[in-house]
């Protein structure tokens, strides 16, 4: 969901509350006058039109919060290479999958979460790991991004424009061999 339909959200769900707080009010006796200002507003046609015009944007923008939650977006899920005889597709998921199984390889690197955005020129990778705390994460963060650059290159033929390293946490804890 893109920024416009967020906000969109945000005044929507802030009026319907607004008009569920207003009706329950009215409906349990608290605002005894409102019942007055409903019935004023049900009977003058022209004030009436404004109400079900209203309701009728409301249902519309209801609909099309739905439509746009709901909606695949448009974003390229695959990195595409063109040969002679044909495409290759290779998905952002297997990309994700072989950065963490060389990753994975180094010494004190105990948790890696990979992410793939393509680019005009390839892939740029941002990987957030946890690691040991008794490694030099200056060396060990320069060896992921270079094996993992190299590796992507090797196995896949798409070249890695930058890998972006985030050290989340320092694991104290062994990690289990299953």
């Amino acid at each position: 969901m893109n920024l416009f339909n967020r906000g969109l959200l945000a005044v929507y769900v802030l009026v319907i509350t607004v008009l569920l707080a207003v009706t329950a009010a009215i409906l349990v006796g608290w605002w005894p006058e409102g019942t007055e200002i409903v019935n004023e507003i049900v009977n003058d046609p022209k004030q009436a039109q404004v109400l079900w015009t209203s309701f009728a944007v409301l249902v519309a923008v209801g609909l099309w919060l739905f439509y746009a939650s709901t909606r695949r977006s448009k974003e390229q899920r695959a990195v595409v290479q063109e040969f002679t005889l044909g495409q290759l597709r290779i998905t952002l998921p297997a990309i994700e999958e072989l950065v963490k199984k060389e990753a994975l390889k180094i010494d004190g690197v105990r948790e890696v979460i990979p992410k793939i955005a393509p680019t005009s020129g390839g892939v740029s990778i941002e990987i957030k790991t946890t690691v040991a705390p008794d490694i030099n994460i200056p060396e060990i963060s320069q060896q992921m991004q270079r094996n993992v650059k190299e590796y992507i290159l090797e196995v896949t033929g798409i070249s890695v424009q930058n890998v972006k390293i985030m050290v989340e946490r320092i694991s104290i804890n062994r990690s289990r061999v299953e």
